[in-house]
């Protein structure tokens, strides 16, 4: 019973990180556009014009990281009254650099022979293709203050795996953290950690690349994440439900104190330090997102069902295993999409399919040939790579 709980617990996690992928893909496929003119004016300008909340994909990414991290530590160190510092960090690079140094290597070497400069006006970018500065600053795992302290804004095929340097840097620190502290210092040091990261954003709210790719603007994701995993793994599900509605409501209150902006006795700096809750306040969201579907059940049976309802059960049930499937492979589809997105737009524009007034048509087509590719790519990646070096690391366990 305890095995299929488990199953179910990270299905639905899956799931939830394919959503997660097409929010993000759904942002940079408008954004993929910003050289070109869209000749409609629906759906295509609506489309480019809410791209910035796909971002709010990569918050959910880094607050399930935080959660999984976090709980599965404190599973081992109650398990075996110890966390393998050694072994952790043996998974983590062999689920993580494969992938991130293929992308690396693919965009600097390889990708310039598939965007010539003759495609570039309608990418967005005036060079699509990166320096060596960039390289090595990602090389490093260092992309995110590469970008976060203004010494460029990288390349668009690998700009996006700033968020995996964020996750790098934090699993330098916290495994250390959880296995030497207790569960109560554990939670106090989260909360201190969001704190900071609040007083932050408040100090520094007029930078706001800092503020999207530094890591003490963006650890406040990863620690509402590991505020729930604490509470998830102390089994206190009503408390952690408790704070997080608690929380949520205090940043309702706060970004409703916005509409305040009207009346001139209100000062801005009060106004915008208001708007500084709105990170908390999608970050409890996205908290109580997961803590529903972790413990989410199905109950709908089969058995004496009417034949309707069966069908929209297996439906919903190929559904969620295409979710599930496509969330197993999701930190692939994540990589390589901008790749794909490029690919596609310089194939399309060089064929003359696509040219830089772009129509309805042309866009959807565009959107719908680069998601195909990129599952194929990753699907790819995940057989022939990400598959053999995973088993070796069963293996090596």
């Amino acid at each position: 019973m305890e095995a299929n709980t488990q199953k179910q617990y990270f299905s639905y996690l899956d799931a939830l990180r394919c959503l997660a992928f097409l929010a993000v893909f759904y942002a940079h496929t408008g954004t993929i556009f910003l050289g070109a003119t869209i000749t409609d004016s629906f759906p295509l300008n609506i489309w480019k014009k809410f791209t910035i909340y796909g971002s709010y994909g990569v918050n959910f990414f880094f607050v399930l990281s935080g959660f999984l991290i976090t709980y599965l530590l404190l599973k081992e160190k109650s398990a075996s009254g110890k966390i393998s510092i050694k072994n952790f960090y043996l998974k983590r690079v062999l689920r993580i650099w494969p992938v991130y140094f293929l992308t690396l290597f693919f965009s600097i070497f390889l990708l310039p022979f598939f965007i010539p400069a003759s495609t570039y006006a309608v990418l967005g970018m005036t060079n699509p293709v990166m320096s060596f500065q960039t390289f090595f600053a990602f090389f490093f795992f260092v992309g995110n203050f590469y970008q976060g302290l203004g010494f460029g804004m990288g390349a668009l095929s690998i700009g996006i795996l700033w968020s995996v340097c964020v996750e790098e840097q934090f699993y330098l620190v916290w495994p250390w953290i959880v296995k030497w502290f207790n569960t109560r210092k554990l939670l106090i040091i989260t909360v201190l950690l969001i704190s900071l990261s609040l007083l932050y954003k408040y100090i520094w709210a007029d930078d706001r690349i800092a503020n999207y790719y530094l890591p003490w603007s963006v650890g406040m994701d990863l620690a509402f994440g590991a505020l729930l995993g604490i509470g998830y793994f102390l089994n206190k599900n009503k408390q952690v439900i408790t704070w997080a509605l608690t929380i949520f409501g205090i940043c309702i209150l706060m970004v409703i104190g916005t509409s305040l902006s009207g009346y001139p006795q209100i000062k801005p700096a009060l106004i915008e330090s208001l708007r500084l809750f709105k990170t908390p306040m999608v970050d409890c969201i996205f908290a109580l997102i997961i803590l529903f579907f972790i413990q989410r059940t199905s109950k709908l049976s089969l058995t004496n069902k009417h034949p309707l309802l069966t069908f929209l059960h297996l439906s919903k049930q190929k559904v969620k295993n295409a979710l599930i499937y496509l969330g197993k492979i999701s930190y692939g589809l994540y990589a390589y999409h901008t790749i794909c997105l490029m690919i596609v737009v310089s194939v399309l524009y060089r064929t003359g399919l696509i040219t830089i007034n772009v129509g309805r048509v042309a866009f959807f087509t565009t959107a719908i040939l680069s998601i195909l590719l990129t599952i194929l790519v990753a699907h790819l990646s995940s057989k022939l790579m990400e598959g053999p070096i995973l088993r070796l690391k069963n293996r090596l366990k």
